[in-house]
C-alpha cells in the first residue's frame, strides 16, 4: 500500500498547502474584520451627526444671554457676566 516514503512525501504536500493557505485565510478574515469595524464606526457617526443636527436646531434659537447661562450655571460658575448680553431693555411709553 504506501510507504513510508509515500506517507512522507503526503505529509509534506499537506505542510506546503497549509503554509500557503493560511495566511490567504488569514487576511481574508482580517478583511471582513475590517468591514465590520467599518460599517459600525460609519453607523456611530451617522448617529453622532443626527444628534449634532438636533442639537443645532434647538440652539439656534437661544440668545446669546440662554446660551451663555447654559454654559456656565452647569459648571456652577457665577452667570452674572451673562447680563451684559441680555442687551438694552427699552421702555415703552
Amino acid at each position: 500500500m504506501f510507504g513510508i516514503i509515500d506517507i512522507a512525501k503526503l505529509a509534506i504536500g499537506a505542510m506546503a498547502g497549509a503554509a500557503l493557505f493560511y495566511p490567504l485565510g488569514q487576511w481574508r478574515g482580517e478583511a471582513e474584520g475590517r468591514a465590520e469595524l467599518k460599517a459600525e464606526i460609519a453607523s456611530a457617526a451617522l448617529a453622532v451627526e443626527r444628534e449634532r443636527v438636533k442639537d443645532d436646531a434647538r440652539l439656534s434659537g437661544l440668545s446669546d444671554y440662554d446660551l451663555c447661562v447654559r454654559h456656565l450655571e452647569p459648571r456652577g460658575m457665577p452667570v452674572d457676566a451673562c447680563l451684559q448680553l441680555r442687551g438694552v431693555q427699552t421702555e415703552r411709553p
